[in-house]
């Protein structure tokens, strides 16, 4: 008589999976906002944009950084989002001279002369953007006789 009816095991076994499916869905879920790149394009946009030689700082809140000649890409606790260049193409510095330019060295320092210059940053654009890690972006503007460049480097 105060026995459970035999459906009443299958309806608390069908609640179990539910709630575990749902704690599963929860705990997927990414903990804050995506992540904003606009900030960082405008900070590019802006030195790229600029008719002298200019140069800025940018702090990322992104866990890693993906940056092409005409976009920006950051990911951050599984999400991802992409903002375009107004102003480009932009160079990605990578290692040696062209990451030295970015931080502000003279090309006049680091390269022979302009033609040599513009070898670099065609060399640069040629590679396919990869997944980078940092937690600033520096941008320059560079100007050296015909040769004008926006070199970007993560850091």
């Amino acid at each position: 008589m105060f026995d459970a009816p035999a459906e009443g095991i299958y309806v608390w076994l069908g609640l179990a999976a539910v709630a575990a499916a749902t704690l599963t869905t929860a705990v997927g879920l990414p903990t804050g906002p995506p992540p904003a790149p606009t900030q960082a394009a405008t900070t590019i946009d802006t030195v790229a944009g600029s008719e002298a030689p200019a140069s800025a700082t940018h702090v990322l809140a992104a866990d890693r950084v993906r940056i092409g000649p005409g976009s920006l890409t950051v990911r951050a606790d599984g999400t991802t989002a992409t903002a375009e260049f107004l102003y480009g193409p932009i160079t990605v510095a990578g290692d040696g001279a062209l990451a030295a330019l970015a931080r502000g060295v003279s090309p006049r320092q680091l390269f022979d002369a302009p033609s040599t210059l513009r070898q670099a940053v065609t060399a640069a654009r040629e590679r396919v953007p990869t997944w980078r890690s940092g937690s600033r972006l520096r941008v320059a503007r560079v100007m050296w006789g015909p040769v004008t460049v926006t070199v970007v480097d993560v850091q």
